[in-house]
């Protein structure tokens, strides 16, 4: 639930809902600007991504790992190729956080 406050005149809003206030890390009657909350909504949603394209891609490096038809060779190189994708996609998750903290202020 959240309540617009009458005392700002810039779009800012009041969150009261304590999940709300828990997974973005705000304080109780915490005023945060629209887009600043729209920034953080989608790089949460982006973080998202990330996490199940980071477990795909874990699996997948087990079904290469158990296959006993892919020579030591081309394991090991689909191996590395995906580890280096899982690199890229875990530092994008970290710049995600990164951009959540600074549009909420922290």
């Amino acid at each position: 639930m959240l309540n617009e406050d009458p005392a700002s005149a810039s779009g800012s809003t009041t969150y009261h809902s304590l999940g709300l206030q828990r997974e973005l890390g705000l304080k109780p009657d915490q005023t945060i600007d629209h887009v600043k909350l729209n920034e953080a909504t989608a790089n949460m949603a982006r973080l998202q991504g990330i996490k199940t394209a980071l477990g795909e891609s874990a699996s997948l490096v087990r079904l290469i790992d158990q296959n006993t038809a892919i020579t030591a060779d081309e394991e090991r190189q689909l191996i590395d190729t995906l580890y280096g994708g899982m690199i890229q996609m875990a530092n994008a998750g970290n710049d995600a956080f990164a951009a959540i903290g600074k549009a909420l202020g922290k």
